[in-house]
């Protein structure tokens, strides 16, 4: 049975035929599929599939700034392997210059490098409700430039469910969308720059003033590190306290939850030192939205 003469659907196979015209990757599928003797069940599988892929798929003008698709910056490939039909995300005309701004606007990047490929596809299927809380408060900011009252959010979970994963796509999509500038730095890196660094003027203070001042700032691995009392002082609360100043977006990224990570910076049993910190995990609970990631994000 051929395929295009099996179609009994004259919306279907105009759809078809017009896309035949257009693109040539949809020409090529569509030859390879008249020389494939289908059965019944098989063709009527692939209709749904086919008219799926034909509503969702749209031609970016790449002489426009402007990304057509509905998951900006790739677009749905129909594909058949093994005899079988599937299709998945891949760029669009738009997608390649996505790359590109990503790779410039990401002052620093301590995640891996694979992770620049992902979107906000990659996790669209989560149904869990914390999850799905924090899609929502991170679209919050992609529509408004900001958050609501807060001033980022504390994520924390289990080792290896995906929190970085999902902070990086939300940091890809903020680029993508809003062109913000962003550091993604690995705690532990923070402490011993701060400790190997005995130059304060010409090498650390560049340093400290440009995690001041990045659009947003993504801290991973909080409360992993070793921490002594003068990076507390002398560093980490200042940064806080002038981002939180500037309403400048902090992301925390723990194994711990908040408390615990303060715990790791109380130094001694005195009683001012205990005020102090409790003080300073009073403020991270009052500028920061607390998200917990217990299970295992997959696509």
């Amino acid at each position: 049975m051929k395929f295009l003469s099996s179609l009994s659907d004259s919306d279907l196979k105009k759809k078809i035929i017009e896309n035949y015209k257009e693109y040539p990757e949809f020409k090529q599928l569509i030859d390879v599929l008249q020389e494939i003797d289908f059965k019944f069940f098989q063709l009527d599988r692939f209709k749904i599939l086919i008219s799926n892929y034909i509503i969702s798929l749209k031609k970016c003008n790449e002489k426009s700034p402007k990304c057509n698709q509905p998951i900006e910056g790739y677009r749905s490939k129909l594909i058949f392997e093994n005899n079988l039909f599937f299709t998945k995300l891949v760029n669009c005309k738009h997608g390649s210059s996505t790359n590109k701004k990503l790779e410039m606007n990401y002052q620093k990047t301590d995640f891996p490098k694979q992770f620049l490929e992902k979107s906000f596809s990659d996790v669209l299927d989560i149904n869990n409700k914390e999850r799905y809380e924090l899609l929502q408060f991170m679209n919050e900011f992609i529509k408004f430039g900001s958050f609501h009252q807060k001033s980022g959010f504390f994520l924390h979970g289990p080792n290896f469910v995906g929190k970085t994963f999902l902070t990086v796509v939300f940091c890809n999509r903020i680029i993508s969308l809003l062109n913000k500038k962003i550091i993604f730095i690995n705690v532990s890196e923070m402490v011993s720059y701060y400790q190997n660094n005995n130059n304060f003027q010409h090498s650390f203070l560049p340093f400290l003033n440009q995690l001041k001042k990045i659009d947003i700032l993504v801290i991973d691995n909080f409360g992993m590190e070793s921490p002594n009392q003068y990076f507390r002082d002398n560093f980490l609360m200042p940064l806080f306290y002038f981002r939180f100043n500037e309403n400048l977006p902090i992301l925390l990224i723990s194994n711990f939850t908040l408390s615990e990570c303060i715990n790791n910076y109380i130094f001694s049993s005195n009683v001012f030192s205990r005020k102090k910190m409790a003080s300073f995990l009073k403020l991270l609970n009052d500028r920061l939205k607390i998200f917990h990631l217990n299970s295992l994000i997959t696509k």
